[in-house]
């Protein structure tokens, strides 16, 4: 009777993997169909679960192979032969290596609306791997995987350890073992809101300069994020005059500003650096010359007002003696200005006014 797909059983492997090598058995050879040969009376009182096929670790040969061995627990002295359908169990030997892996922590999914993911921890943060060295030279990398999905709360959960190669393939072998197969890992969410930056300045410009509007930033807002009874407290960022002093200055002045340093404890940015933002902003403060003008404001432009009860008042104008004194509409005076030049568009005497 032939006994089909009868598993061999390596023993004494320990004097393989003592000398700090691995093993892996090669084109199935590891298991036999076995063939049985006896009266009929003996082989009907055998089964499968009778058959017994082993290999000793200690005979192996030089080109790797090892003598299989059969029997049977029963009845073993009235058989007539045994034999497999081959003899021999192939192998490949390795030496056996371990390498060290950082854990990397991936965070999947996006969390619930007015939130983002914050700081992630672990309860261990390696992993050992060893196994055979044509495989463990293979893994570049450790990995577990975090669905945040929906979440507006802290996570916390157990997950499996990845391995993977450069390209991102998952590694695993038979002879392949870890230290750990998982680690606790807690991911933290957090509230954001928008908030707006004030700007102000220190500081005047050289003389005859003045500042032209308000600082000029590539950001007047951003977000923030943490705890939502850190953030309710957060109505602005307020960034001291020191940082735009513009003492002296006759250009424009750029200052870079790192708007991290201006958070309260517990309170971050929401920095989107796949679009260039990093927590610095750019602010421009517009430093323009001042220019004079003379403008010919008409007398009848001025006024009087505040005038006592019970009297009146009018405004007396020296002559040369060519004016008529009392036609205002040919007289005008003459009015010194300083400003900046785009200001005056479309200024004219007529149309300034005295109190």
């Amino acid at each position: 009777n032939t006994y089909s797909d009868i598993q061999v059983e390596i023993i004494n492997s320990e004097a393989l993997t003592n000398q700090g090598k691995v093993y892996e058995v090669l084109n199935d050879s590891n298991v036999v169909d076995v063939t049985v040969s006896g009266k009929r009376s003996v082989i009907d009182s055998l089964n499968k679960e009778n058959i017994k096929a082993t290999a000793d670790m200690t005979q192996m040969t030089d080109v790797n192979t090892l003598t299989i061995s059969f029997m049977t627990n029963k009845n073993y002295n009235q058989l007539e032969s045994i034999a497999g359908d081959h003899n021999v169990v192939q192998l490949d030997i390795e030496n056996r290596v371990e390498k060290h892996l950082p854990i990397e922590v991936e965070v999947t999914g996006e969390p619930a609306e007015g939130y983002i993911i914050g700081d992630q921890t672990t309860n261990q943060n390696t992993v050992r791997v060893s196994g055979p060295e044509s495989v463990v030279d293979t893994i570049t990398s450790a990995k577990c995987s975090v669905s945040v999905a929906g979440r507006s709360s802290d996570i916390s959960s157990s997950a499996d350890i990845n391995l993977y190669t450069a390209d991102g393939k998952i590694v695993e072998h038979d002879n392949l073992t870890t230290n750990i197969s998982s680690i606790n890992v807690t991911v933290g969410i957090l509230a954001t809101k928008a908030v707006n930056i004030v700007y102000s300045l220190s500081g005047e410009p050289e003389e005859g300069y003045a500042v032209d509007g308000e600082p000029e930033a590539d950001r007047k807002a951003v977000e923030v994020a943490g705890r939502s009874a850190m953030i309710d407290s957060v109505r602005s960022i307020v960034i001291p005059p020191e940082e735009l002093d513009i003492n002296g200055k006759s250009e424009n002045y750029v200052a870079k500003i790192d708007l991290n340093q201006y958070l309260p404890n517990g309170v971050r940015l929401v920095t989107d650096e796949a679009n260039g933002f990093d927590g610095k902003v750019n602010v421009t403060v517009n430093i323009v010359p001042i220019v004079k003008k003379e403008f010919d404001v008409p007398m009848e432009n001025l006024q009087v007002i505040n005038v006592p009860d019970g009297y009146d008042a009018e405004i007396l104008l020296e002559s040369n003696g060519n004016e008529d004194k009392q036609d205002n509409k040919k007289v005008t005076l003459k009015v010194e200005t300083k400003g900046i030049e785009h200001f005056y568009e479309g200024v004219e005497g007529s149309s300034l006014t005295g109190v």
